[in-house]
């Protein structure tokens, strides 16, 4: 149930608690639960005691939010991306083909067989995998996603 006290907007839970519990959520957000026993006033009484420290943590969390923000990579446009993956679509099938042969020749597990493809490189910039063939070339990340993918498959063949 969403109430306002002090000027703090908050949702109001209803449990089996011993006391009134007041928390300020990562994105900002006020939750207090209380007993079914305590009246509404009280625990507006109790949100209006205690607005100045709801009002300290939300700046906290929204400066917490900011640096993530600032801290997380730039991703592409999903536009951008999705065109990239289809036109890129038939090198990542070749590598994971290329991979999954070299795994089964080799008799090593599949991210293995990976890493030492990969470690081939040495110092190589930017990081990256031969495939079959063409002498072309996918990046670090690909390669490694490609094998996640192939283990989880495997991982859903054996569950069955």
């Amino acid at each position: 149930m969403e109430r306002t006290a002090g000027g703090i907007t908050y949702t109001l839970t209803r449990r089996r608690v011993r006391n009134i519990n007041l928390r300020v959520r990562a994105d900002g957000s006020v939750a207090a639960s209380a007993s079914p026993r305590v009246p509404a006033a009280y625990v507006d009484a109790f949100v209006t005691a205690r607005a100045d420290w709801v009002r300290t943590a939300q700046a906290r969390a929204a400066a917490r939010r900011e640096q993530e923000a600032a801290e997380a990579p730039a991703l592409p446009p999903k536009a951008e991306a999705l065109a990239y993956m289809q036109e890129n679509n038939a090198d990542y099938a070749a590598a994971a083909a290329f991979v999954q042969a070299d795994a089964a020749l080799s008799g090593l597990p599949l991210c293995v067989t990976a890493a030492e493809r990969l470690s081939q490189l040495g110092g190589e910039s930017p990081a990256a995998m031969p495939q079959a063939g063409g002498g072309a070339v996918i990046p670090l990340a690909a390669a490694l996603l490609i094998c996640g993918a192939l283990l989880g498959a495997a991982a859903l063949k054996r569950k069955r």
